[in-house]
């Protein structure tokens, strides 16, 4: 049992740290089932106290976040192993471009930013094996690799791109990347291509790793070269992998892709942003890869207009919590209710308007976010009846598991077939036909070609076990109206609604305050549900949204543990290797870890020649759609709509408003017009 807790698929499967209470838990769900109820709560107690002692190694005192933390030897040495992978590779002059491929590839993008050309210098001229991008909200990552990718493929270099999520690395594909793939996917190809190239050793009676291509690794194990038959090496001294939302990345799968990396000498460039959502496995590599390598920062807001709202957005950032509170509270961005109900009614009404103006112009999408799955579900159901009701949506329909959809509904696609239909996990599109007797949908990808492609019965009916692992009711299409936080990182609308429930961290609100253009709106609940007469419990007053947006705002996830690792090499003076014309000649200084809520982290590591230190920070953040019109209320939401989601109520029209047509009384849906509740200003 404690070797299981303490394995990757134990206590460090999806958490990087634990907490007695967590040993605790899991052993409670190991004990087998004749065990249970003879196991006191002082004997499992003892069995918790006995792993902590054994098989656990202290990372974070209790007072630094009221509770001690621990990790497993096992994740320990894999994050050591990788940060050292890293720090070894940092004087290799891999892959540089020279200063005339450089300024063409520049030359071609008239549009790039100070900070963008910036960090195209630093991995292209870089020359690190391992180099480090920390990309913030709305600054244009990946249309900057775009341009790096321009300047190796000048090179003669080959570009692999590949990042956890399908929907990222087709993203990565429409900038070029024509070698694109998920970090999964391209592991799979990576541990076949292995066992391919030591069978084949092993036929011909050469040991394997035996040859001029063996080398070793950091751990002594006898590594050969990784080849493809027929299409040479998926990587070699030639290839730049690309690795975008890399903090995305568990520690586990990003050690074994360094690891191959080094193996074929080729230069590795991650990209993310670990101050926003995080992996759902143990994660921690990247955000340790940055402390000990530095890391080429991208600092501009480009997504959001307003000037207010992109200083707004990097005050939140930067842990100025109450100037970003009073920003919101100016520009009436804050909307408080008494019950969750008040709120759903309040974010349907705001939305109808804004969906209208949507269909009128593509580029004025709106998009309603949640924390939870569930909420996003009673949102799509609702958004969808509306529509129905407005005769916005076709006759012919087609179920889909626990979903009906109907040409004409937004949707979004929830598995990866990039090779044979060319759709990721988060593909998004509008349904424009529907064949019920071959089972077929035919989706109108969002993008600049809008590209048709038709989901087959197996796309949408086949349900393998791995795809379905954790999670068994996953869908492999959905509505696309309203969507979860984590879903919504990488996404861009014109208006954002978005729902708190006063359990969001600032790393959740950052993802959601820089997805919109325009206008970003917070709704929440100052009163909980109303509980039973039974339970005589006083209930505890939330406050009005903009205290739970900044409570939200402060909570943050715990302190980075203190890690085994390398020593952190110290600061060599001396003068550096210049870099290409109009790059500034800098050192890097020995930084030390900002504070929680800090913003630009100085640099630590040892001087990298030819490498400018991330840009100061500055304020960025805002948005704000001039006339998001609220235009007539829809309906109410009550129970028993389709699928689950709340059907509407009787709207509220006016001359000329163009509102949804007055539907009939369903039981269950209050109807008639009604006021906005409780908006705050």
């Amino acid at each position: 049992m404690f070797d299981q807790l303490a394995g990757p698929e134990g206590l460090t499967e999806q958490a990087s740290t634990f907490a007695h209470r967590d040993v605790l838990a899991a052993l409670g769900g190991q004990l087998p089932a004749g065990l249970a109820g003879q196991v006191s709560p002082d004997e499992l107690a003892h069995l918790a106290d006995r792993f902590v002692a054994e098989r656990a190694v202290s990372v974070m005192p209790e007072h630094a976040t009221g509770e001690h933390r621990y990790a497993t030897p096992e994740l320990l040495a894999i994050e050591q192993r990788l940060i050292e992978a890293g720090v070894g590779r940092a004087d290799e002059q891999t892959a540089v471009c020279s200063h005339d491929t450089l300024r063409a590839a520049l030359g071609t993008h008239s549009t790039i930013g100070d900070d963008q050309a910036a960090m195209v210098r630093d991995i292209t001229q870089g020359g690190a094996g391992v180099a480090v991008v920390v990309g913030k909200p709305g600054t244009g990552k990946t249309y900057a690799l775009g341009v790096a990718r321009h300047a190796w493929q000048l090179e003669g270099y080959r570009v692999v791109g590949t990042a956890p999520t399908g929907i990222a690395a087709v993203c990565l594909g429409a900038e070029g990347f024509e070698d694109t793939s998920t970090v999964d996917r391209l592991l799979m190809e990576l541990d076949q291509e292995r066992a391919t190239r030591r069978a084949r050793d092993g036929r011909s009676g050469r040991h394997p790793g035996s040859g001029p291509a063996r080398q070793r690794d950091g751990r002594g194990e006898r590594q050969e070269e990784l080849s493809r038959d027929g299409d040479g090496p998926l990587l070699d001294g030639r290839t730049v992998l690309v690795v975008d939302e890399a903090a995305m990345l568990g520690s586990r799968k990003l050690d074994r892709l360094l690891d191959y990396a080094q193996q074929a000498h080729a230069k590795v460039v991650l990209v993310g942003d670990d101050r926003q959502l995080a992996s759902i496995e143990a994660g921690g590599g990247f955000r340790g890869l940055r402390l000990r390598l530095g890391a080429s920062t991208l600092t501009v807001n480009r997504r959001q207009r307003d000037t207010w709202q992109r200083k707004a957005a990097a005050d939140a950032r930067n842990g100025d919590v109450d100037a970003a509170i009073r920003a919101y509270r100016e520009h009436g961005r804050m909307v408080s209710t008494e019950t969750p109900t008040q709120a759903k009614q309040a974010m349907l009404a705001d939305w109808w308007p804004l969906f209208q103006q949507s269909l009128a112009d593509p580029g004025k999408q709106v998009a309603i976010l949640t924390r939870l799955r569930g909420m996003a579900d009673e949102f799509n159901g609702a958004c969808q009846q509306l529509r129905d009701q407005a005769g916005q949506l076709g006759p012919d329909r087609l179920r889909v598991g626990d979903r009906t959809v109907a040409v004409g509904d937004l949707v979004v696609c929830g598995k990866n077939a990039l090779a044979p239909l060319g759709v990721a996990n988060g593909s998004r599109g509008q349904v424009v036909a529907v064949d019920p007797e071959q089972r077929q949908l035919t989706v109108r990808l969002e993008g600049s070609d809008g590209r048709e492609v038709t989901l087959p019965r197996g796309y949408l009916d086949e349900r393998p076990r791995w795809w379905t692992r954790g999670n068994p009711d996953r869908r492999t299409i959905d509505l696309g109206y309203a969507t979860t936080g984590h879903k919504a990182q990488g996404l861009t609308r014109e208006h954002a609604l978005v729902y708190v429930s006063g359990a969001e961290d600032r790393n959740w609100y950052e993802v959601q305050d820089t997805r919109a253009r325009g206008t970003t709106r917070f709704y929440g609940v100052t009163h909980p549900e109303p509980r039973t007469p039974e339970l005589d419990v006083p209930h505890a007053e939330r406050g009005d949204v903009g205290e739970q947006l900044a409570q939200g705002l402060r909570r943050d996830d715990p302190p980075a543990p203190r890690r085994a690792g390398p020593a952190r090499p110290a600061h060599r003076p001396g003068p550096t290797r210049p870099g290409p014309p109009g790059r500034p000649h800098h050192r890097p200084p020995p930084g030390r870890r900002a504070s929680v809520g800090g913003g630009h982290r100085p640099r630590r590591g040892r001087p990298r020649a030819g490498r400018q230190p991330a840009p100061g920070h500055r304020p960025a953040a805002a948005r704000t759609a001039p006339g998001a019109g609220r235009g007539p209320r829809p309906p109410r939401p009550g129970r028993g709509g389709p699928d689950g989601g709340p059907p509407a109520g009787r709207p509220r029209r006016r001359p000329g408003t163009g509102g949804p047509p007055r539907p009939s009384r369903t039981p269950g849906m209050a109807g008639g017009p009604r006021r906005h509740p409780g908006r705050s200003a």
